[in-house]
């Protein structure tokens, strides 16, 4: 059986993207996105998301990091 699996990453301000979840659902993926906020004592002002190409773009406020969500297929 095939499983959709979204996979989160951090982008830092210097264009590096690092790895932090593969999440099973959109509750799970703002789960780890509050969580990485909490542990870096970031308090989120806004969130918004948009498209690009092959993933999602989630904005939080900082204006020059980002979370990105590519989807896969797992199985």
């Amino acid at each position: 059986m095939k499983t959709i699996v979204n996979d989160l990453y951090f982008k830092n301000k210097y264009g590096e993207e690092r790895f932090l979840a593969a999440c099973d659902s959109e509750d799970k993926i703002y789960k780890e996105i509050y969580l990485f906020c909490e542990k870096n004592s970031y308090k989120i002002p806004y969130i918004r998301g948009w498209t690009e190409e092959d993933r999602e773009v989630i904005d939080i406020g900082s204006h020059k990091e980002f979370f990105i969500i590519r989807k896969g297929v797992k199985g």
